[in-house]
Formats: structure tokens, sequence, C-alpha cells
């Protein structure tokens, strides 16, 4: 297993701006813009539940010694692994998971009465991927039935954090883990705050 982070020029250009501050905490050596910190006193931050610490189970369905995840509100979303999806290896490519990330995201805030549609053309914003992290455990293999579960772990007045898990039906095991950080940017490009009655209806 290993850990694939993908940074994207919304967090270059936001760090460089200035309008985000790394706190310093990192995984496996990167710094994650989901651990950036806001000027509190202009942007004051959402207050938001703590994180359950998860526990390990024994069966490989939970991972001791990682960051918690908050689960509270979780949605799972049913896919069935298409033959376009697969490599030479015949397994699926990893970019893939990617693409089941963004689904089950978007099955997430359909399902919490956010659409995306209103957001982009009636307030003119957009969730910008920031960051994109993947950590693969098994392969997943053509036909095979999986349920991507997505919960939101965080959620500030200009960034969202979302973390997906990636099952196998058949035997309910463990076949990703990852993370992704939005930015919310107007058609500009800057960065704006998340209207209070889209952030209400996401938090769980």
């Amino acid at each position: 297993p290993f850990t694939s982070p993908i940074v994207s020029p919304w967090s270059i250009a936001l760090r460089r701006g200035g309008r985000l501050r790394r706190t310093g905490e990192s995984t496996r050596g990167l710094i994650l813009l989901g651990r950036t910190s806001f000027d509190t006193a202009r942007h004051p931050i959402i207050k938001y539940p703590p994180a359950r610490e998860e526990t390990d189970t024994g069966d490989g369905r939970a991972s001791a010694g990682r960051e918690s995840m908050t689960w509270e509100s979780v949605t799972e979303t049913r896919l069935r692994v298409r033959y376009a999806e697969t490599d030479q290896m015949g397994i699926v490519y990893h970019a893939n998971f990617l693409i089941w990330f963004e689904v089950g995201r978007v099955d997430y805030c359909r399902r919490h009465g956010l659409d995306y549609h209103e957001l982009e053309q009636q307030q003119g914003l957009f969730l910008a991927v920031s960051e994109a992290r993947c950590r693969y455990i098994r392969p997943a293999r053509f036909d095979e039935e999986i349920i991507v579960q997505t919960s939101l772990k965080r959620l500030r007045r200009r960034s969202l954090t979302f973390a997906y898990r990636v099952l196998r039906v058949a035997d309910g095991a463990v076949l990703a883990e990852g993370e992704t950080v939005h930015i919310v940017v107007n058609r500009n490009g800057r960065p704006r705050s998340l209207p209070a009655q889209f952030a209400h209806l996401l938090q769980p």
C-alpha cells in the first residue's frame, strides 16, 4: 500500500497569496491543505463536532494508527467495475478511484440537499479540488460490485474535506481509502465563503 498525493494549482495559488497558512502538521512528509488554518479573526471556523476515534476490529475494516475519521453521516454509493476501467494487468486503473470519489461526493451532497447546479449556476460558486489523496490497499477487478462510502471530514468557511472508503461488496474488504480537499471559489477563481444555507445542509 502507498499514498498518492496530488496537489493542484489552487492550493499553490492560495499558499502563495497568503490567504491560508500551514500549521506544520504533516502526513508521511506531505503538508496537506486540509491541515491549513484560517485567520480566525477574519474567517471564523464553522463549529463542527469532533471526529470519533475508530477502533481496529481485527478484520481489516478499520485501520489503527491513522487519523480518526468522522463517519457520523456517511453515504454509500454502489457501483460495478466496468471493463473499460481496468488496465492491462486486469485490475482497476488507479486514477479511476478518484473518479469513484467524485461519484460518492456528488451523491453525498445530493442526499444532504446540496444542489451542485444551484451552487454553480445561481450562486456562482465552485468546489475546486485543491488536493487529493488515495491509499490503495487491495485491487478491484472487472465486474466486481463495490461500495463508495463518503463522509464530510472537515467543514470550514472556505474549504471542505471529504473522506472516502471503497469496499468490495462480496466480502466487505477495504480496497482503498482517501480524501479530497476543496476550496470554495467564484467564477474568477477567487476564494469565497460557502453560504450558510449550504454549510448547514452538509453538517451531519
